[in-house]
């Protein structure tokens, strides 16, 4: 089972990454907008994403690999432009959701991470 963690910084998902991250296995990130008490992100793009998400981690992330979800803020936090997620090297996020293997090139973004068809891709080599 793929190990998953929840963090709502990039200081604590650059952490979580160094502390999980080896040669041989691949870290999967969805930055999301905060969830409400109910578990609902105030971002629609990301209510349809994350469910899809997490269950093609689970179908097709292997036993060593990771998965990370981010929490970029509520909508207020998120839509200025100094958001730490747009701005850091590692993220330079211009919309959510974004899904991303880490450390490569494969990134989904908004309604590209909606779709089974689309996440599945991200886990082919």
């Amino acid at each position: 089972m793929v190990k998953k963690f929840v963090v709502c910084s990039v200081d604590e998902c650059v952490d979580c990454v160094k502390e999980n991250k080896t040669e041989s296995n691949r870290v999967f990130v969805l930055c999301s907008g905060a969830e409400n008490a109910d578990g609902q992100s105030w971002c629609p793009d990301c209510v349809v994403a994350k469910p899809i998400v997490e269950e093609c981690v689970n179908e097709n992330g292997d036993e060593s690999d990771v998965y990370i979800y981010c929490n970029v803020g509520d909508r207020s936090a998120w839509k200025t432009p100094e958001n730490e997620f747009r701005n850091h090297g590692d993220f330079k996020l211009t919309a959510i959701p974004t899904f991303f293997v880490w450390g490569t090139q494969m990134k989904l973004v908004e309604a590209q991470c909606g779709t089974k068809d689309n996440v599945a891709l991200v886990f082919e080599d």
